[in-house]
């Protein structure tokens, strides 16, 4: 038996030798892909302190610093602090606060001395919390989970060994922006929490995103991430790869009509890439420069009080309730029609 099957035998009831040298692939990628809902479901409730360092060793590097949470509701806030500075300019401070209460997404901006009250999305990924980096932010439309998505996916795998002699599950995934080939590395010793996500282009294999885990630790029986790194990237060719790109598509059969979630259209795919590019990807380049991360945990799976999910708006503030599309004037009691 493995170090993998043991582990995973343990941790979710499995007899032991789930995954031994036999055992099918797309079953022992099920097994861990419940391993991973085990520790998704885990995590209900978190309140945190985060430090975001943008254009990680560029000239342009900075930093944000924020306090976030959520509850088992799906409520959630964040608190921004944040320093630009501007190059021959004054440094400002962006100051702000929103929160998810349930029923409608409110929040100020202190630069701006400004307050909304509009619907919410469900669009959190820019507050790049822990739950990024397993996974919980990935669809905005259905809001399902990372592992509901595997779990109901028909071509779910195992995929090599990673370097760090992790196994990786992959599967084909579609949220609203992009049908993908999302590769995950899981960490046993860390209770199946993710060590990496992956989202690449389901046919030209482009890593979008790359959300790496660079350091866990222990609250009881539960790991969570402390320092997490995100890159970026997009398709990029130079004329040259683009015209051989183009020619292999068209002697493949492929059109922007092709199903990017068809086995046979991602296969046909691989044999372009190799012909175009030589490789198993397509070119691609740094979007923008890396992103870390550092959380602080201040509760974990305790309740979080109701007045976090609440922003209240200063009377000097200027604020527009978009359901009613009207304003509240500073210094002023009542709404009126925003003209």
């Amino acid at each position: 038996m493995n170090r993998f099957a043991g582990a995973l035998s343990i941790s979710i009831g499995l007899v032991p030798g789930a995954i031994v040298r036999g055992q099918p692939s797309s079953d022992a990628a099920r097994d861990l892909a419940r391993a991973l809902s085990i520790y998704d479901c885990s995590v209900r409730s978190l309140e945190w302190t985060q430090r975001n360092v943008f254009g990680v060793g560029t000239p342009d590097e900075r930093l944000m610093t924020s306090s976030q949470g959520f509850d088992s509701t799906g409520r959630w806030y964040r608190e921004q602090d944040e320093v630009v500075h501007p190059p021959g300019k004054p440094d400002y401070s962006l100051r702000g606060r929103c929160a998810w209460d349930g029923f409608a997404l409110t929040g100020v901006d202190d630069l701006s001395r400004t307050g909304t009250i509009q619907e919410y999305t469900g669009w959190r990924m820019p507050e790049m919390g822990p739950d990024c980096w397993f996974g919980r932010q990935f669809d905005v439309s259905s809001g399902r989970t990372l592992p509901e998505f595997l779990l109901t996916a028909p071509d779910l795998r195992m995929g090599p060994v990673s370097s760090n002699g992790l196994p990786v599950i992959c599967a084909t995934v579609e949220n609203i922006q992009f049908i993908a080939t999302v590769e995950i590395e899981l960490d046993p010793e860390h209770g199946f929490a993710p060590r990496s996500l992956t989202y690449r282009d389901a046919t030209i294999r482009v890593p979008y995103d790359r959300y790496e885990v660079l350091e866990f630790e222990r609250h009881g029986d539960l790991w969570l991430p402390r320092r997490g790194r995100l890159e970026t990237r997009y398709f990029h060719m130079t004329t040259e790869q683009s015209a051989a790109f183009r020619e292999a598509k068209q002697r493949h059969g492929l059109t922007p009509a092709s199903d990017a979630r068809d086995p046979g259209v991602q296969a046909e795919y691989r044999r372009v890439l190799r012909e175009a590019f030589g490789a198993d990807e397509a070119p691609s380049a740094v979007m923008v420069p890396a992103i870390e991360v550092t959380w602080t945990y201040t509760n974990v799976n305790g309740a979080v009080p109701a007045q976090e999910f609440t922003v209240p708006f200063p009377e000097d503030y200027n604020v527009l309730n978009c359901f009613t599309n009207r304003v509240r004037k500073p210094g002023e009691a009542e709404w009126v029609d925003n003209d």
